[in-house]
């Protein structure tokens, strides 16, 4: 372990400093799936918290690289890859089935009137990453109606906490 320490500090030593909360959120996340697993909780709640490792990891490694151009595919790309990466090989470990019944109209069966089958791990992965690309710009909405003025570590509050609720509405669905 104390190998494993030295061997992650040694290889991020050289990089500069990254102007995101995205580390703060990458090791947050990644220790918010562990927890989760080792409390117990849903696989959909673990999803949760492993799909927003993963496109944090995602932000954070662009970050650290610095790419100028192409620099939206770029982005785009390595939150994919990190995403599907991290998320595909875990989702035959935490398979969890949901479904949904669509009642609207036509016979049962039809495109409208049918019983819909997911899986509840990769949605709630999916969600999770929605949190952490939004909460940024929820954080920024919040600053403006304060007129320009934020608390000590808002955006890292903000994502912990608006991950903590899904987390418990996931857990009791």
């Amino acid at each position: 372990m104390k190998l494993f320490l030295i061997l992650i500090f040694t290889i991020t030593l050289p990089f500069g400093v990254v102007f995101a909360h995205c580390p703060l959120c990458t090791a947050g996340a990644g220790i918010g799936a562990l927890l989760a697993k080792q409390i117990g909780m849903k696989p959909s709640v673990i999803g949760i918290w492993i799909g927003s490792f993963s496109v944090a990891l995602g932000i954070w490694i662009f970050n650290i690289l610095r790419v100028s151009t192409l620099a939206n595919f770029v982005k785009i790309f390595l939150i994919l890859v990190s995403f599907l990466s991290i998320v595909l090989p875990l989702k035959t470990y935490f398979y969890e089935i949901g479904s949904f019944y669509l009642y609207l109209f036509g016979d049962y069966g039809s495109l409208f009137n049918r019983t819909y089958v997911y899986d509840k791990f990769l949605a709630s992965s999916i969600l999770g990453g929605v949190v952490i690309l939004t909460s940024p710009l929820i954080s920024k909405i919040i600053t403006k109606l304060r007129k320009g003025k934020t608390f000590a570590f808002q955006g890292i509050i903000l994502t912990f906490l608006i991950l903590v609720l899904f987390s418990i509405f996931f857990q009791f669905l």
